[in-house]
Parts: C-alpha cells; structure tokens; sequence
C-alpha cells in the first residue's frame, strides 16, 4: 500500500527528474500553499495580511486579490474510553462517558479580498479576511453522554444536538517602505469582530424514560486587536524576514440561557421533589472581560532561489510564554438539578515554537507549484474555579494540543499581470485533556478526574485570482 507521505516523495522524485532535463525560467508561487510561511516570499498584495514588508516587493502601482476557501469536511477519531469523567462524593461516585454519534459541516467559508498601492517609497494596502480565514462557519453535532453511579442500578444518559455557528470578519491595513536597496520595514494592524453562536437541544432519560428538557442558547462577541512590525532583506534570489507582532488584546461578552422542562416521569427515588413541582423554568446569566489572551511573538524566516526552477522556504515562530485570566459560563448538573456554573480561569501558556517549510517548482513559465508544511506543539494549564449555586469547586487542567499540517498548490501565470490559484490544505490536531478537581465542600468532597483525548483531521481547498495594474 502506498502511503500519502511515498506518494508524496515519488511524485517529487519524477518533478525533480523532469526539472534537471528542462531548466526554465523561475517564477514566484504562493507563498499561502509553501506551508503558510508569512515572513518571506511574496504573495502579492496578499502580503499585508502576512509580513507587511514583503508589499516593497510590487512591481505594478496597484495590485488586487481575491481568494476563496471552502471546508468539505472534518475527520474525527473519538475514544469512548478516552472520554471520560468521574465524580465522588461521601455516599456515592458517578462516571460519565460521552459517544459522538454524529457531526456535519453544513457551512466552513472564507473570502480574503486584498488591495494594495504605491504612494512613492511606501506601498500600502488593505484587506478584509476572517479569523484564521474563515468568516462564517456552522457546525452540528450529536453526542450521547452516559452516566452509572455506583451501588445503583439507574440509567442515566442524555442526548445532545447542538449547533455552532461563527462570524469571524477581519480588518487588515498594512504599509511597507523602502530603508535601502535591499532592506524593507513594515506596520501591520489586525482587528477582528467575532460573533458566535450555540445552541443546544438536551433530553435526558432515566430508565430509558424520558425525564427533562434543556434548551441551551450561549452567544458570545468579541473585538481584538494586534500590531505588528515586519522587516525585510533581500538580494538577488535570497530573502530573510522578521515579523514581530505584539499579541492579542481582546474585549468580549459572553451571555447564556437556558430552559428546563422536567417531564417527571423518572423514578421518585431519584428526583427531588422540588423539582418534581417546578416544571418548567429559565435562567439566564452573562459575563465580561478584558484580557490580553495572546502574547508577544516573533517570527523569523528565509527563502533562497536554488536555481532558475527550484526555491526553498524555511521558518520558525516563537510566541512567548503568557498567563492571563478568563470566564466562562456553562450549563452543569448534580444530583438534583441543573445550573449555570460561571468559571473562572487563570491560564497559563508555555513557551511555544512552529516550524514551517515549503519548497517551490516551475516546470513550465505558465505553472508554479509549492507545497510545505508544519509542525507545532501547544502545552496550557488551566487554574479554574467555578462558582455554581451552592459550592465553590477548584480544579487544575492541563491541556497538550499537537498540530501537523500540509499544503499543495498550484499558480498558472495567466500573463504578465494576471495569476489564478488553486491550493489544498491538511490539518491534524492531537488533543489530550486531562484535570483534577477538589472542591472541598460536604457534596464533592473528593477527587474528580476528566481524561479526553480527540483527533480530528480537517481538509480545505480555496481558489483565487490576483491582478496588477
């Protein structure tokens, strides 16, 4: 059986084959599909969305970019046994696993329109994107998750439709200029409005009969902003850049409803009878921060011609350990009833370190084709207390997230001025979350554990067009 990453080699092996019998004339590809690097090669006035520098690089007066992305679809690999949490208190424990039935992309879209001109030295551009380039997503999911308490012989499980949905335009502006012949320096601003939504169906079942329902409706909106500096070398057929940016300083509001409809057809013996009498009631919270989520980072990276058909890319990114507080309100349960729980976090992030390649072929004057890739790991420890109606529970959360991705495209030079773009992307995210909680109170008085462990694998493909003029 031939693997993707053979595949792969071969095909590269009979490029390179090709290339050393048909030496032709270099021309640059899209930096987007050379492994996302951002610090070097240029990407046309794409390039105030990345190192604003690189925009020193335009020939023409005036340059513009569309570009479209759309997700088909997302893999995930679930453990049931991966997925799990358990809870004890002085008289009995409770151990609930959570089964993903089903999840549907029915909407992941992304429109990156750019424009940029010269004013003498200087060129300065704008462009309109969407958080990691998506503007609007959806996404529904079903989920049953199972509970069985020890020394009883009830059923307990809950099934869950939820619906997610995500408005995540961003607002660029970037100017490069000129120092020398062969250095450049660059501004760079990032606002972003996001907006998402969530809501969720829960019917709850005990014995198989239908006991409750929960309608959840979670909406939160957000505005950050971060600035960058980006610097530029190049000489000939060889490039060094830098890009610092300040991080990330966002503003949000998160508010939650919910209503419950007890059914009270579960056994007596498990019901509260308050809660028998309470049919049915709503309650709603929300909360507000300000926080500075993302820390300073810096980026640096190279990208020489080897010869008149083959160029290679190579970049590393370093965002610097930061800690900062959170909330977060969610829709929690015990024995008796349900409740809004409103969290709150210390989180830490270590040190974290990307690295990012790409090489770049031109087999005929009309074609270029890049592909890259990249590899990061990500470690965050969540302090968390939440605050629910009756106690205060404290628990410590470690989070180890693993990101391998890979890129292919193609640019077909459709003329000195025009160029079409056709890429595909690859992204598998390894995510381990493990905590401790101990809330020192007459209820939870004990330890309980949570132990998740999900892989999912995304694929994007995106078109689009760039004019000079």
């Amino acid at each position: 059986m031939i693997t993707p990453m053979r595949m792969i080699t071969y095909i590269f092996f009979c490029f390179m084959l090709f290339l050393s019998i048909n030496q032709l004339s270099f021309a640059n590809g899209s930096a987007r599909s050379m492994g996302f690097i951002t610090s070097v090669a240029s990407d046309g006035p794409f390039d105030v969305c990345r190192n604003p520098a690189l925009l020193t690089l335009q020939n023409e007066n005036k340059a513009l970019g569309f570009f479209f992305k759309y997700r088909p679809d997302i893999i995930y690999q679930y453990s049931d046994k991966d997925n799990s949490y358990r809870s004890e208190s002085s008289t009995q424990s409770i151990e609930s696993n959570t089964k993903i039935d089903n999840i549907e992309i029915i909407n992941n879209l992304g429109v990156i329109f750019a424009f940029s001109s010269k004013l003498d030295k200087a060129v300065i551009g704008f462009a309109i994107s969407g958080k990691n380039d998506n503007q609007y997503s959806k996404l529904k999911r079903e989920y049953t998750t199972y509970s069985a308490i020890t020394g009883s012989s009830i059923n307990i499980y809950s099934k869950t439709e939820e619906e997610i949905s995500n408005f995540s335009p961003s607002f660029i502006m970037g100017i490069g200029n000129n120092i020398t012949k062969t250095s450049s320096f660059g501004l760079q601003l990032i606002s972003i409005y996001s907006s998402q939504g969530i809501n969720s169906d829960v019917d709850v079942f005990i014995d198989d009969i239908k006991h409750a329902s929960i309608t959840v409706e979670k909406d939160i909106t957000s505005i950050s902003a971060e600035l960058s500096f980006g610097y530029l070398y190049q000489n000939k057929g060889l490039q060094l850049g830098l890009l610092i940016s300040s991080g990330e300083f966002i503003t949000r509001r998160m508010s939650l409803e919910y209503n419950y409809t007890d059914i009270s057809d579960a056994p007596a013996s498990f019901v509260d009878n308050s809660s028998q009498n309470k049919l049915e009631y709503s309650f709603s919270d929300y909360s507000k921060i300000c926080k500075y989520s993302k820390s300073p980072s810096l980026t640096a990276g190279g990208y020489m011609q080897i010869n008149s058909y083959f160029a290679i890319a190579l970049e590393g990114s370093l965002i610097i350990e930061n800690s900062y507080k959170d909330r977060d309100l969610n829709l929690k349960n015990n024995e008796e009833d349900y409740y809004i729980e409103n969290k709150k976090y210390l989180i830490t992030t270590e040190n974290e370190i990307i690295f990012k390649g790409g090489i770049e072929l031109n087999p005929f004057k009309i074609l270029s084709i890049t592909t890259g890739g990249g590899y990061t790991l990500i470690k965050r420890t969540k302090s968390i207390s939440e605050y629910n109606n009756e106690n205060n529970i404290r628990y410590f959360e470690t989070n180890e997230l693993e990101l391998y991705f890979a890129t292919l495209g193609f640019r077909f030079n459709l003329g000195k001025h025009l160029a079409l773009y056709i890429s595909g992307y690859m992204l598998k995210l390894d995510s381990a979350i493990k905590a401790f909680e101990d809330s020192g109170s007459d209820v939870w008085d004990k330890e309980a554990f949570t132990n998740m462990h999900n892989i999912s694998t995304i694929y994007d493909l995106g078109t689009g067009i760039t004019i000079s003029f």
